[in-house]
This record gives structure tokens, sequence and C-alpha cells, in this order.
């Protein structure tokens, strides 16, 4: 058996393990049906593993860019205030909500691969939290475009990740 398609029988085997006992903890259940479904599950987050890393680098994300997720409970708790506060002062004092879409700057790195890395991290970390969602993003002006419920005038990717 050649080497790359024994690494990639292991790791299938280690995520469906990780995934099946991940599965059976969830559901805390000892029902047979619970079991069969976990096990289906399984198998396909695997494949789904498999078939993602089989690509030529489809994802790349650098651990720099991951920094900023230690403060992400904090953002999504303030911004949780922020948009509980504007729903408020909707329903109670008849005050209009004026969203704005926002241009802010992002450093896009050159490599295509890298480019859709950082995308992918920047919409999760940014969208997460309920005030700003992440519309897209212009890589030649280096400039992601969001849409703010209560909008903040946010200037970078780092503003809306602080606290």
């Amino acid at each position: 058996m050649q080497r790359p398609l024994l690494r990639m029988a292991a790791t299938w085997t280690l995520v469906w393990a990780t995934s099946m006992v991940l599965w059976l903890w969830l559901a805390a259940t000892k029902n047979l049906s619970e079991a069969i479904v976990g096990f289906g599950a399984s198998a396909v987050a695997a494949t789904g593993l498999a078939v993602v890393r089989g690509k030529d680098a489809l994802v790349r994300p650098r651990l720099a860019w991951l920094r900023p997720a230690v403060a992400l409970p904090l953002v999504v708790a303030r911004d949780t205030v922020t948009v509980l506060g504007a729903l408020w002062r909707h329903v109670v004092g008849g005050q209009h909500v004026r969203s704005e879409l926002a241009l802010v700057t992002i450093d896009e790195p050159h490599d295509e691969t890298a480019a859709r890395s950082l995308h992918l991290v920047a919409t999760v970390g940014v969208s997460l939290a309920p005030n700003t969602f992440v519309v897209g993003f212009d890589r030649q002006r280096g400039t992601m475009l969001v849409h703010q419920l209560v909008p903040r005038q946010p200037e970078s990717v780092k503003d809306l990740l602080k606290p």
C-alpha cells in the first residue's frame, strides 16, 4: 500500500473515531439507532475532511489570524447588548434602526490560497457577532464590505474584533 494512501486512511479513521466519540458523548444515549446515525454522520465528516485535504491547499489559515479569536466572546457579548438595545429602542420608543454598509481595510495576502483562507477566517470571526456580517471582499483594494445593524464606523478588521 502506498504511503499517501495509508496516511489518508489513517487520517480518515482517526477523524471518524473522534467524530463518533463526540457524537456518542453529545447524544448521551445507548439507543442503537442513535449510534447508527452517529456512525453515518461520522463517516460523512471524515469523508468531507478527506476530500478537502485531497484538494491542493483549499484552505490554509495562519496561526496569527486566529489571535483575535481570544476576544470573540467579549465582542459577541458587546454586540448582543448593542443589538438588544437597538431592538428595545425600536419596540418601546419607536426609534428606527439605521443600519449601514461599511468598507474596512484588510491586509490581503498575495497568494490566492492564503487570501481565500483569510477571507474564511475573517468572515467567520466578524460575522459571529450579531451586529456585523461580512458581505464581500475586494482583493484589489484590500477592503472588506460589512453590514452593521448599529453602525460603529470601523476602519479595519482589527477594529471589528476589538471588545
